[in-house]
């Protein structure tokens, strides 16, 4: 295991601060307005004592670069918006190590509630894909795990239901189990779906749902 896992996750939180206030303009301009010394926070305590950010008092309010680790817009090498739930879809600036994190926890998942280590496995993105971020990031999370030597294949029809159901057809003969990875309700749609279309193909099914937040789990089906 690495000794990055090894550490207390508290200790990771403050010197991810600390990497931040020093790489990221607006941060630290946002810590300066709000009269804080990055350099009088040396515990989780003061941590959890920080000025919280919103999209209004920090995203919002600066230029875009200036909210990029040395302020420059090309130090990452992807555009993706938000869903825009809220009125107004937002932009984040992404690089593929801000992938790496999640990724482990995709790998959490696969290897611990699918075996995926040991079993053939037919990965479904069933997010919306384009800019918005859930498709494309979950894709590359994926492939992250794929690339280590997973026995992961996957296929991204999005949130097109006719298109996954017309793929895993096709496909999942070929792999020991399929997993599908959309915003729950939709992912139960197309099952449902399915079932009633091919009631004499119905198998038991392995599905991972992972919620609006994207933070994963998974369920038997």
């Amino acid at each position: 295991m690495d000794g990055d896992r090894l550490q207390d996750p508290r200790t990771r939180v403050v010197e991810l601060f600390h990497r931040v206030a020093a790489s990221v303009p607006a941060y630290r301009a946002f810590l300066r307005e709000h009269s804080v010394d990055p350099g009088e926070v040396r515990t989780f305590a003061d941590f959890e004592r920080l000025p919280l950010l919103t999209k209004e008092n920090y995203h919002l309010r600066y230029p875009l670069p200036d909210l990029c680790r040395q302020g420059r817009l090309d130090g990452c090498d992807m555009i993706a918006v938000s869903s825009g739930s809220t009125g107004r879809p937002t932009i984040w600036p992404r690089s593929v190590t801000d992938e790496l994190a999640v990724a482990a926890r995709f790998e959490q998942v696969f290897a611990d509630s699918f075996a995926a280590g040991e079993r053939t496995t037919l990965a479904v993105v069933c997010f919306p894909l384009g800019t918005w971020v859930g498709g494309l990031y979950t894709l590359s999370c994926v492939r992250h795990l794929a690339a280590k030597g997973y026995p992961i294949t996957v296929v991204a029809p999005g949130n097109n239901k006719a298109e996954i159901l017309r793929v895993i057809p096709e496909l999942a003969a070929y792999c020991d189990q399929t997993v599908l990875l959309g915003y729950p309700p939709f992912v139960k749609d197309v099952i449902d779906t399915g079932t009633a279309a091919h009631p004499a193909r119905r198998e038991t099914q392995r599905v991972s749902v992972c919620s609006r937040s994207r933070s994963a789990r998974s369920c038997s089906g």
